[in-house]
């Protein structure tokens, strides 16, 4: 597609538009697939690698660009991460299925920075109603239980900013 490109005289963006058109169908399939069966219940080691090297493939075959492929991860990874919420009690995922979601995001090519949103938007409400729980009835959080929450935050995925904010917010609302 490149070289034709280039022999016609396409735009870069009339080009980019046709790659999406004539391989982001087959890319997205592959995705999706591999969102499905990490997130399900059996995720393994191996289902992980052969996962990766079937997305891996088509990324090789069509020779997708990696910016590409992280325009079609970001919605599904969101897509992912309410999967996990979702079959988890109280919306906090435990370990195995954070691994799940850190699989994922390798396998996406996306970075811990490019999965804060997604983490936020998902497993942010149960940041806040942490914070809002740990003041207990007095609006204070003890000393022992600040450890806790940022351990929380960590495991939930959340930036350090946005856990921040959530915190503030929370104790804004208690005392307002």
């Amino acid at each position: 597609v490149m070289e034709v490109k280039e022999m016609l005289g396409v735009s870069d963006n009339d080009s980019n538009e046709e790659i999406r058109k004539s391989f982001g169908p087959e890319l997205m399939k592959a995705l999706r697939t591999a969102v499905d069966e990490i997130t399900g219940e059996d995720c393994t080691e191996d289902l992980v690698k052969n996962m990766k090297n079937m997305v891996d493939k088509v990324i090789k075959d069509y020779k997708l660009s990696e910016d590409l492929v992280r325009e079609y991860a970001g919605p599904l990874y969101v897509k992912a991460c309410n999967i996990v919420s979702q079959a988890t009690p109280g919306g906090v995922p435990n370990t195995e299925r954070m691994g799940s979601l850190d699989s994922l995001r390798d396998l996406l090519k996306l970075t811990a920075e490019d999965t804060f949103p997604a983490h936020l938007q998902v497993f942010g409400a149960v940041y806040k109603q942490s914070v809002q729980e740990t003041m207990g009835p007095t609006g204070i959080i003890r000393p022992e239980f600040r450890g806790l929450l940022e351990e929380l935050q960590g495991r939930l995925g959340v930036s350090e900013e946005a856990a921040k904010d959530l915190f503030l917010e929370a104790v804004k609302e208690r005392f307002t």
